[in-house]
């Protein structure tokens, strides 16, 4: 490796690993509250909570690196052509082309650890996280639950208590609506209830005292029973993945395996599979952003012409926008079977790519048309003009 390549490639891994940094924790700002509310509110281990901060990580991380490589190829090359080494460089027989293979290698590395992360990390990442908050479920079940909110986190019930005494979880004015029998919906009062685990059942008891069910008999609208009682228990199965609002498997958190099964069982059964299939081409479009973002901020950078934060962070956030916004744009549209799902997931890619592809081709002569083109119209000019003067 020549020294002007260890040089840009020195300076380009280092703002990367500074990018990456950036990037993921902003990104999981958000979640990160909300765990550390269960860790000193609810009191869930310094284990659980580890765990809960290690499975976001692969999701953050397919985001996250190549934001990070396209702020770092920005900060790179707009720092060289500020400070005239860009100009010194190509003035010495270096093509824009051979310097920028620096930063292709870098997101050639950026694409595999993207796509490891994209085809087994997140799915791993979504059941481990999946199989703790049942784990939570089974002994710390208050967690979802907030004071004076309609929860809806149990299947079949929406759950409101005036006051939860910590650490004790015990709930004091307790309004329950059950409709785990569709049939007799009803409504219970009741002045105190907790939330318990039934090891020995595999079950999440909901355990009510002194209070009072409402029930009006379907098909008897005339008619109006109320019932009370000192306890009564609600069983929650933890083996139902409604728990917690878990729902059916998202397809971001299957495996590309379990894709293509499911994409086959809903084919068989005659039922729209266009979501799916968006999610599984995504699995691979989503790391081919690295390659996308050299393309289309190299020479962008070098057009800029201005070093500094401001200017590397403020065009990183504008390519960004316009990559996810395409993204969010193709995925309604494959999903709703507007275009085609292939053509939907590759949509970014494909879109900016292209003319990534055109202002590269064109960046040896730091104009915005490639030189084929370039010399194309100065050859109808010439004739043009030619021509004109034969005239005379």
């Amino acid at each position: 490796m020549k020294v002007i390549d260890r040089y840009i490639g020195r300076e380009l891994l280092i703002s990367m690993i500074l990018g990456l940094g950036i990037a993921t924790f902003v990104l999981l700002t958000k979640p990160m509250l909300d765990i550390m509310d269960l860790f000193i509110t609810k009191l869930v281990p310094v284990g659980m909570t580890a765990r809960l901060f290690l499975y976001l990580l692969p999701p953050l991380f397919v985001l996250s690196t190549p934001i990070a490589l396209l702020l770092a190829v920005i900060a790179t090359y707009s720092r060289l052509a500020a400070e005239h080494e860009l100009t010194a460089l190509k003035a010495a027989g270096w093509s824009f082309t051979r310097l920028a293979l620096p930063a292709f290698g870098i997101a050639i590395a950026a694409l595999c650890f993207t796509a490891f992360h994209s085809i087994y990390g997140v799915p791993w990442a979504g059941q481990a996280f999946r199989d703790l908050l049942f784990t939570l479920a089974r002994t710390r079940a208050t967690i979802g639950i907030r004071e004076r909110v309609f929860n809806d986190d149990f299947h079949g019930l929406i759950l409101y208590t005036n006051q939860i005494e910590e650490p004790s979880g015990v709930m004091r004015g307790v309004f329950v609506v059950d409709t785990q029998d569709e049939q007799n919906p009803r409504i219970i009062i009741s002045r105190r209830g907790r939330i318990a685990p039934d090891e020995r059942r595999n079950v999440v008891l909901l355990k009510l005292q002194d209070g009072s069910t409402h029930v009006v008999p379907k098909g008897k609208p005339g008619s109006y029973q109320m019932l009370k009682f000192q306890n009564v228990d609600l069983a929650l199965s933890v083996s139902d993945p409604t728990i917690l609002g878990l729902t059916a498997r998202d397809p971001r958190e299957m495996t590309l395996t379990e894709l293509r099964a499911a994409i086959e069982q809903r084919a068989a059964r005659g039922e729209r599979t266009a979501d799916l299939v968006v999610s599984f081409h995504q699995r691979f479009a989503t790391p081919a952003a690295c390659i996308v973002f050299v393309l289309l901020g190299a020479p962008l950078a070098i057009r800029v012409r201005r070093s500094g934060k401001a200017i590397s962070i403020g065009l990183t956030v504008v390519l960004v926008s316009m990559y996810y916004l395409l993204m969010i744009f193709g995925q309604g549209m494959g999903n709703n079977g507007v275009i085609p799902p292939l053509w939907a997931s590759w949509m970014p890619n494909l879109v900016l790519g292209l003319l990534g592809l055109i202002l590269f081709l064109s960046s040896n002569h730091e104009s915005w048309i490639p030189a084929p083109l370039l010399a194309g119209r100065k050859h109808v000019a010439a004739t043009a003009e030619t021509g004109s003067i034969r005239l005379r």
